[in-house]
């Protein structure tokens, strides 16, 4: 039946469970986001992305949502060039911005 369920979704919701379920649940607000990601700053940012919680995930999806493509790029850099410690105070300042 899941796989059923599975198949019948298109390839970009296909594509999001394939990260698991955490980010697959949330892939359809990400995905502007991690759609386009370097090959080189992928594994690091899934690793990120799978440290934060779910809510943070969604506080993240809304700050990348008033972005240009320019600003979401400019975002991933700066997430990824902090230490996994700072990432949910980088949030809370991103989401003030």
């Amino acid at each position: 039946r899941l796989r059923q369920r599975f198949a019948a979704l298109d390839g970009m919701e296909r594509r999001g469970w394939l990260f698991g379920p955490e980010l697959g649940n949330d892939w359809p607000r990400l995905q502007p986001w991690l759609g386009y990601v370097p090959e080189e700053e992928r594994a690091r940012l899934l690793q990120v992305l799978r440290g934060m919680d779910g809510a943070q995930r969604a506080q993240l999806a809304e700050v990348l949502r008033r972005q240009s493509p320019a600003g979401r790029i400019e975002l991933r850099r700066e997430l990824l060039a902090l230490p996994p410690a700072r990432s949910g105070s980088w949030l809370e300042e991103a989401a003030r911005r």
